[in-house]
């Protein structure tokens, strides 16, 4: 079985490095849109990839990959959701 920090990490190794610069720019907005807790800028802005599920999985625990899903589609990369909804 997949964890859900593999299963994240998996799915940000497939983003080139805008698309991953991209989807760290809108995951440190849902906390400013929604009830989940920000991920300051600061510690996202130089993070990578591995440093951006660690804080993922240290911030929303058990809602990361379900947050990621929302980011993803944010930036309408749906084959990407649909992926992981399909491994979650």
């Amino acid at each position: 079985m997949v964890t859900s920090e593999e299963l994240l990490l998996e799915t940000l190794e497939m983003l080139g490095n805008e698309d991953f610069e991209a989807f760290r720019w809108h995951l440190q907005l849902l906390g400013i849109y929604s009830d989940f807790t920000q991920i300051p800028w600061y510690k996202l802005e130089e993070a990578d990839r591995m440093e951006t599920v660690t804080l993922m999985v240290q911030t929303y625990s058990h809602h990361a990959v379900e947050l990621a899903e929302t980011v993803l589609g944010k930036m309408s990369m749906y084959d990407l959701v649909q992926k992981l909804s399909d491994r979650s």
